[in-house]
């Protein structure tokens, strides 16, 4: 293993699976294989933040000859990314509010105390920066991640996973936890209704949000706007309110903004659970195309620093200024009509005369 200056344990260089033990990397495997259907917080809320794709987290859910997810996904991050680390790990866990995982890893016999509290020392350093700065992973791309090996890769490691000193109730609890999400039903949309996601990050911002919820039923559309249905959400519960009205509106609109995409993955903030509804039916349905979600950016706001990776792809729409643009895509109307094709005209050759 890597050493530091003063004799610790390197855990910014250090590679996770060599690093951690077995029975850590196995109970690891039990918490994040289990399914949090309320909000992000299992392997898949892993993959996302260290930066893969939705497609390719599709593909790991969809292969079911590996049941430890987990496990994959650090395999799968370790073979991508150079700059995988047990220090990487403990903040992308620590960005999930994992702290059971992360006191797992801090109990690990190869973890030293000091390198574990370099590593917590850096990430309180961190913490002081602007929230959507903090923690930043580099995407992986898709071409760099082999999800099937070559048969004799794939059968040491197999054989190297293995735990034989497991109980066979744990091994048959991670059995039943490894199951992928239930199959994605959408339910019947309520037409000309919108649901609104958003932060708050400021009151400007908060302004212009509540003018779009406030445009939208001047023009004949439902907009369910959290601080328009607070009376609701006490009633119902947080999460009941937002599954029934995500469900059943006909059109998302995603309102981008640098808050957002910080708190995707902050289980304290209703938009995690929101960002979870929304990656979960893309993943599910493998539709990147879905024309459900509709993203909206405010004037002077950086389309790329405003919106989730997840969602980038998504052509914006401007507020204020795209406002016919967004009656557009609300009505499913083509902006401009296409042209008819007329009479295909035969030309004849010119005869010259010499």
């Amino acid at each position: 293993m890597a050493m530091d200056d003063r004799g610790h344990v390197d855990l910014d260089t250090t590679q996770i699976l060599s690093t951690l033990s077995n029975e850590t990397v196995r109970v690891l495997s039990l918490r994040l294989n289990a399914i949090s259907p309320a909000f992000a917080t299992d392997w898949r809320a892993l993959a996302g933040v260290v930066g893969f794709s939705p497609l390719i987290i599709d593909n790991i859910a969809a292969d079911n000859t590996r049941g430890d997810k987990t496990r994959w996904v650090l395999e799968l991050w370790e073979r991508s990314d150079t700059g995988a680390s047990v220090k990487k790990l403990l903040f992308a866990l620590l960005s999930l509010d994992l702290q059971a995982c992360i006191d797992l890893i801090r109990k690990d016999k190869n973890i030293e105390d000091g390198s574990f509290e370099e590593a917590m020392e850096s990430y309180r350093s961190k913490s002081k920066q602007p929230e959507w700065e903090k923690f930043v992973f580099s995407s992986i791309k898709d071409e760099t991640v082999d999800l099937w090996p070559t048969q004799a890769a794939e059968k040491k490691v197999t054989i190297e996973t293995r735990d034989k000193t497991a109980p066979a109730e744990e091994c048959e609890l991670q059995k039943e936890s490894s199951s992928t999400y239930p199959e994605y039903r959408p339910t019947p949309a309520v037409k000309d209704t919108v649901f609104i996601s958003y932060y708050k990050d400021d009151p400007g911002h908060h302004k212009k949000v509540l003018d779009l919820a406030k445009w939208l039923n001047s023009n004949g559309y439902t907009a369910y706007c959290r601080d328009h249905c607070q009376n609701d959400i006490e009633t119902m519960g947080e999460q009941k309110w937002t599954e029934l009205h995500y469900s059943k509106a006909e059109y998302i609109l995603l309102i981008g903004s640098k808050g957002y995409v910080a708190n995707c993955y902050n289980r304290s903030s209703h938009v995690s659970m929101d960002y979870h509804l929304l990656s979960t039916e893309l993943v599910c349905q493998n539709n990147l195309n879905n024309k459900r979600v509709i993203v909206i950016v405010m004037e002077g706001t950086e389309h790329r620093q405003a919106v989730p990776q997840m969602f980038l792809p998504y052509p914006p729409i401007t507020w204020h200024r795209q406002e016919r643009d967004l009656l557009h895509r609300l009505q499913n109307v083509p902006k401009y009509v296409k042209p008819k094709v007329g009479p295909k005209k035969i030309l004849t050759s010119i005869k010259e005369k010499f």
